[in-house]
């Protein structure tokens, strides 16, 4: 169990650079001030590439499989509680998933859907569709 516990302080920065990420998302929505997208896009970006970094890093992984086989998703300690154990393969799963999406790409990816949800915005209201393509490369 304490290997467990060890494992939840040492890495819960990364579920808090996630929740930083999405007070962000949640303020352009409703309050972030016009003309303020780039700025949003690059704090979104790179909030984004720092918890990707940490929960796809050596040191992350490491930790996860002295307590579950990451390959098959058996628990390796003994002891733990329900959740515990549900958290070891959530956190597992999670792992698999992250790790198949480069660092590059997650930072174009909410760089790219910040400014596309303002583009959004001004389009939905205007009917002005043409220009959401653009912004998303489809054009």
């Amino acid at each position: 169990m304490l290997l467990y516990k060890s494992f939840v302080e040492r890495f819960s920065h990364i579920q808090l650079l996630r929740q930083i990420k999405g007070l962000l998302s949640w303020d352009q929505q409703t309050y972030m001030p016009a003309g303020s997208v780039d700025i949003r896009a690059k704090q979104l970006a790179y909030v984004a590439s720092l918890a990707h970094g940490e929960a796809t890093s050596s040191k992350y992984r490491d930790a996860l499989a002295e307590m579950i086989d990451i390959e098959t998703e058996e628990i390796k300690l003994e002891g733990l509680s329900k959740i515990a154990v549900s958290n070891l393969k959530q956190w597992c799963k999670d792992f698999k998933r992250t790790t198949k999406l480069p660092q590059s790409f997650v930072q174009a990816y909410y760089t790219t859907t910040a400014t596309a949800t303002e583009v959004w915005k001004k389009a939905r209201a205007t009917s002005d569709f043409g220009s959401v393509a653009s912004t998303l490369n489809f054009s």
